[in-house]
């Protein structure tokens, strides 16, 4: 709420509350042609080289414990498509050859992962730990960054906007011009307008169409991580020319989980500045809360690392009182006394509407009375207007008729 009479400035801003509930089934369904998924891509061979077909490869996503199944093809091939950005844990099997196990591998969002697989001459129930190796982006021409969970939660940002690390990826210039928006960064990637940019969260569209930037923008502790693709793209993300900025939020595991957090900024920390007699006040406050878990309906089967939910919330408060000059009107001018200009001179008259008739010495003209002194009488002031200065214009509390207030008055 802003009022014009508290000019220390009182926004009350509610804080958006945003829930998010991802569910996993059992089946994959692509609704959308951007994708926030990724894949698992890779050739199965032998310890000569040769490739080797009809190996099982799964999956299986160590937060939610569900699984991906595929099998290589003749030429020894495999994807694992549709993934979710996660830790994934992948296991090839073979009758005839040991198997083999890769216990950490990391997808990021909306990337194709390549994993080369190796298999032993072996008994099947044999199994062989291998640790994932640091692989090339090699089944993409396009660069991207990805901004993970620990540094979107764990990097200070002012105002706790996505956009603001937007600006830690190489090329990207952050655009002096507002947002618009309560709070966000704009950049400019590889010399492309901020305009070009193109969101998506969760695969969704999240452009506001109007002034070029994100529509929805969701708590940090909701987001698991995002990527930013700066050179060209493929063909699904055609809507925009510049950067494409792909936020996941997070999609609930089958552990209890759970957060609580206030970030808070206030006067009470703030040195006075050296030509201020007090300190302004200033209030900010956000604060909130993130669950997730496996769903559970009562009287309901529900079957393993099938369904989980996440919710989060986030409120945001601010107020802030302001020592900027102003100049507002002053008791005999909302009286109606108009007979002075702001420099103290006598205005210029002001006419009676009401009085608007021909003019005989000019056919065609009209004329109209002034108000006498430039006063407007009482009778002719508008009842509404009248309170509305008395309830959201403060009195000035200056000499003269500009920059005749300021408030320094903390709260």
């Amino acid at each position: 709420m802003f009022k014009p009479n508290d000019f220390p400035m009182h926004r009350f801003i509610l804080g958006s509350a945003i829930s998010f509930c991802c569910v996993s089934m059992g089946t994959s369904i692509p609704f959308l042609a951007q994708s926030d998924r990724g894949r698992i891509v890779g050739t199965v061979r032998d310890s000569t080289q040769a490739v080797l077909p009809k190996v099982s490869i799964t999956a299986t996503n160590l937060g939610t414990g569900f699984r991906t199944r595929g099998m290589s093809s003749e030429s020894g091939f495999y994807v694992l498509p549709y993934l979710p950005a996660g830790t994934f844990r992948l296991t090839a099997e073979l009758s005839g050859f040991k198997t083999q196990v890769r216990g950490h591998v990391v997808l990021q969002v909306a990337q194709t992962l390549r994993q080369d697989v190796t298999l032993e001459i072996g008994e099947l129930s044999e199994t062989i730990d291998v640790n994932p190796e640091h692989v090339l982006q090699s089944e993409t021409s396009t660069a991207a960054t990805v901004i993970n969970n620990h540094q979107v939660v764990e990097l200070p940002l002012n105002g706790r906007s996505f956009t603001e690390l937007t600006a830690l990826v190489p090329g990207a210039v952050p655009n002096p011009n507002p947002t618009f928006l309560t709070s966000g960064t704009n950049v400019s990637v590889s010399g492309t307008r901020s305009e070009n940019n193109n969101f998506t969260l969760d695969g969704v569209n999240n452009n506001e169409t109007f002034f070029k930037q994100f529509a929805v923008q969701p708590s940090l502790d909701a987001v698991q991580e995002f990527a930013i693709q700066t050179n060209v793209a493929s063909a699904e993300y055609g809507s925009g020319a510049g950067s494409q900025i792909n936020v996941i939020t997070k999609s609930g595991s089958d552990a209890l989980h759970g957060s609580l957090f206030e970030f808070v900024r206030n006067d009470l920390f703030d040195a006075r500045d050296a030509f201020a007699q007090q300190k302004p006040s200033f209030r900010q406050n956000q604060f909130g809360a993130t669950v997730s878990a496996p769903l559970v309906i009562p009287h309901v089967k529900m079957g393993a690392h099938n369904t989980f939910f996440m919710v989060n919330y986030e409120g945001f408060r601010f107020r802030r009182d302001s020592s900027i000059y102003s100049t507002v009107p002053t008791a005999a001018m909302l009286a109606g006394d108009l007979s002075l200009d702001v420099t103290g001179k006598p205005a210029a008259p002001i006419y009676d509407p009401l009085t608007l008739r021909p003019d005989p010495a000019q056919p065609g003209a009209w004329i109209r009375d002034p108000f006498p002194q430039s006063i407007i009488p009482k009778n002719r002031i508008d009842p509404i207007a009248s309170t509305y200065a008395q309830r959201f214009l403060p009195e000035p509390n200056l000499p003269g008729l500009t920059a005749n207030l300021v408030n320094s008055k903390p709260e």
